[in-house]
């Protein structure tokens, strides 16, 4: 586990951490399906390298359980905690639904185990609204071996 930076800013010096959490829209169980798993913590991954420099923006441990995402990262002060969530909502839902557009339709697959004709995200929305965050002291660990223990990684 990397430890939290105490980073430089323009007129500032600090370190500003916290955890994440946030639903799938629906509580849909789709991160059953691997492939889709895997895809959304790469995204997740690029997003964070993307607004490195922008926002100092340092993703240092993420979990994917079946229907939520868990996220440990630092940001700068010149940037919202809502800001970020944002970001990172935003960039997953849109390449989601580019690189596996059925899953704006019917889980014809049955990933969620309701049948054929359960509706997935048919409106375009791929989080629920809401989001669960909380302040991380420099010495994390507890909180990133909660996530990996219980098979968030």
């Amino acid at each position: 586990m990397e430890q939290i930076q105490i980073k430089h800013y323009s007129s500032s010096i600090g370190a500003i951490c916290v955890a994440i959490n946030f639903k799938v829209k629906y509580c849909h169980k789709i991160f059953r399906y691997k492939p889709l798993k895997n895809f959304i913590a790469h995204i997740l991954e690029k997003t964070a390298k993307r607004y490195e420099q922008e926002f100092g923006l340092i993703l240092h441990s993420k979990g994917i359980a079946e229907e939520h995402v868990h996220l440990v990262f630092q940001f700068g002060p010149h940037i919202s905690v809502d800001k970020c969530v944002s970001l990172f909502k935003q960039a997953t839902a849109y390449y989601a639904f580019r690189v596996f557009p059925w899953l704006r339709g019917r889980d014809v697959m049955n990933l969620l185990g309701k049948g054929a004709q359960q509706k997935l995200f048919t409106k375009g929305e791929f989080w629920s609204g809401a989001y669960y965050f909380d302040s991380v002291g420099r010495n994390f660990e507890d909180k990133c071996a909660y996530a990996e223990a219980n098979n968030f990684a």
